[in-house]
């Protein structure tokens, strides 16, 4: 099983691990929409932590907690932790 090591806060961690079982659960019985969104949320929660453990809040003034996805992405690439190819492939 993955581990989330790298996860700030204990709960959070242990939240992030349940989901990434159910996601292999619903990858094993081939339950692709419920595997798409538990592996999107898994993305989401992860960079929000980033910022969150980075006091992106206090340099930027902006709440990862209230980002959409597209502005974590964008938040991320300019913090140097997501390759411009993965910037590109986001919705302008």
């Amino acid at each position: 099983m993955a581990t989330f090591d790298f996860i700030s806060g204990d709960d959070f961690r242990m939240s992030l691990e349940s989901d990434y079982r159910e996601l292999s659960s619903a990858m094993e019985t081939k339950s692709w929409k419920s595997a798409h969104v538990l592996a999107g949320s898994i993305i989401e929660a992860i960079l929000v932590d980033y910022l969150a453990a980075t006091d992106y809040q206090a340099k930027k003034k902006k709440d990862p907690l209230k980002m959409e996805l597209h502005e974590l992405i964008t938040a991320c690439h300019q913090e140097g932790i997501l390759l411009t190819s993965t910037k590109e492939d986001e919705p302008e």
